[in-house]
């Protein structure tokens, strides 16, 4: 077995009874007397992330005999010191408890996606909606 960092055990003693592979059962506890392996396929996490133009939301979702859902926001600052700016803490300082600390530390390594939220396009004004139906009159006719 490898260890993350590269190393390799000297010695590894397997364990005299087989506790993984197939056919094994699941040792996890139920939570708050809810028995995980009766969930089936139920218990999952879940990411979203959505971007727009002014707005970033992202959205942890961890389904374990219950349904936790934790959400962060950024708003993108009008005017002078232009920006985003969220009022929501990070997910592990808000969410380490609710979501577990792993779902919570992945949600926070997230990369803000800058690029994305710049490249989408501002809402339509009335001239570039007349501009775009001349447009798509002129290519129709073509």
């Amino acid at each position: 077995m490898q260890q993350m960092s590269g190393n390799t055990p000297k010695t590894v003693t397997p364990s005299p009874v087989p506790a993984t592979g197939p056919g094994a059962d699941s040792t996890t506890p139920g939570v708050n007397g809810v028995d995980l392996g009766a969930l089936g396929g139920e218990c999952h996490a879940e990411v979203h992330m959505r971007i727009e133009r002014n707005r970033v939301v992202f959205t942890g979702v961890l389904q374990m005999g219950g349904r936790i859902e934790v959400t962060k926001v950024w708003e993108r600052r009008a005017g002078p010191g232009r920006g985003w700016v969220t009022k929501t803490p990070d997910f592990i300082q808000c969410a380490e408890k609710r979501l577990g600390r792993e779902l919570a530390e992945f949600l926070d390594g997230l990369a803000f996606p800058f690029e994305v939220a710049n490249l989408l396009p501002r809402p339509a004004t009335a001239a570039s909606v007349a501009a775009r139906d001349a447009a798509a009159k002129e290519v129709a006719r073509a």
